[in-house]
């Protein structure tokens, strides 16, 4: 962390990320992005790896809905 100058708010631009497809989930999937920035393909590998592992890992405790189940 930085204790550098704190940025005053302003409108950031909007990166549109695509359509993510993980297991049975469809993500649109956007960044906020500073002035004068990109999303580079590592600011997106990282936190979709995370989200396919975390994804995988919940799968095989997610119960499918049974008739007589509320």
């Amino acid at each position: 962390m930085s204790s550098g100058t704190i940025e005053i708010y302003h409108p950031r631009n909007v990166s549109n990320l695509n359509l993510w497809e993980i297991g049975d989930l469809k993500l649109k999937v956007y960044g906020l992005v500073a002035a004068d920035k990109e999303v580079d393909g590592s600011m997106v590998t990282l936190p979709q790896s995370f989200v396919r592992r975390d994804v995988r890992c919940k799968s095989h405790f997610i119960l499918e809905p049974t008739l007589g189940n509320p």
